[in-house]
């Protein structure tokens, strides 16, 4: 099994300094459970992360259509560089730790990720808050279609299933680039003010809803975790992935202290992850 990272920088703020400690101990976890690393990323990323120890960098984000709001597009890039290159994989989110390695059974699946996310109609997912602060454009009709069905969420992703992955993918960025969306994606969030984010909305539709839409009828992954709030915090003490807690200044701080303590990739079992 390959274990591959990603990071396109078209995104605003993608190449924030700030995030390059987040990076550092995501890869070290990887790569000591894992052994081996790889990249997927544009000319700037890799500049930006050439010093951080990959395996191999994979220089192929450089052409993806220019939808910098999009921000998953890259990662769906990514997936479908990952089934033409390999025929199992794993992908991690630069914002996930893992403290153990991930169960066999779980990775050895046709296809697996994190957990289940939310209905398709709630939260970022609702499709009449895209439409009010994006309204006259016109929004997929298969999203309509699929209202309540529960996404995922792929801060792991992977499989061996790898034509049902390339499918998906190629579903996904058929719809990109599909001209009577173009609107819908070149839409620039000029919206501040309010708790409904456009970017994260069309970025998790397009990745994490259109993979439950893709999936539906055929099979459902293997998941990390069934329960996405994990309250028992059975799996959270293995497993975190940060999501919009990254953006907190003092989790940002705590994980720059653990990484000026070589070697950063061994973590005390002292540590507290509780509130990361």
């Amino acid at each position: 099994m390959k274990v591959y990272m990603s990071l396109w920088t078209q995104p605003k703020n993608s190449i924030n300094q700030k995030f390059l400690d987040l990076w550092k101990l995501s890869v070290a976890l990887a790569k000591k459970h894992y052994g081996s690393v790889e990249l997927i990323t544009d000319s700037t990323g890799y500049k930006f992360l050439k010093d951080l120890p990959f395996d191999n960098y994979h220089i192929v984000l450089d052409k993806i259509p220019k939808y910098p709001n999009v921000w998953s597009l890259g990662k769906i890039y990514a997936y479908k560089y990952a089934c033409q290159n390999s025929d199992h994989f794993l992908h991690l989110d630069n914002d996930v730790f893992l403290w153990e390695s991930l169960p066999n059974s779980l990775v050895n699946s046709k296809i697996f990720c994190q957990s289940t996310d939310f209905k398709i109609g709630k939260n970022f997912y609702s499709l009449e808050k895209l439409k009010l602060y994006m309204p006259n454009i016109k929004i997929p009709q298969i999203w309509y279609n699929n209202i309540g069905l529960t996404t995922y969420n792929v801060g792991i992703f992977g499989g061996y299933e790898i034509k049902t992955i390339l499918d998906y993918c190629n579903f996904c960025i058929d719809m990109i680039d599909s001209e009577k969306f173009h609107s819908l994606f070149a839409h620039e969030n000029i919206s501040k003010n309010h708790l409904f984010d456009i970017n994260t909305s069309r970025s998790v539709l397009i990745e994490q809803a259109n993979l439950a839409i893709y999936l539906k009828n055929k099979f459902n992954p293997h998941l990390l975790f069934p329960d996405p709030n994990d309250v028992n915090k059975t799996t959270y003490k293995k497993y975190t992935h940060l999501m919009t807690a990254k953006q907190n200044d003092s989790i940002l701080q705590a994980i720059s202290q653990r990484v000026s303590q070589e070697p950063y990739n061994l973590i005390p079992s002292d540590v507290s992850k509780e509130n990361w």
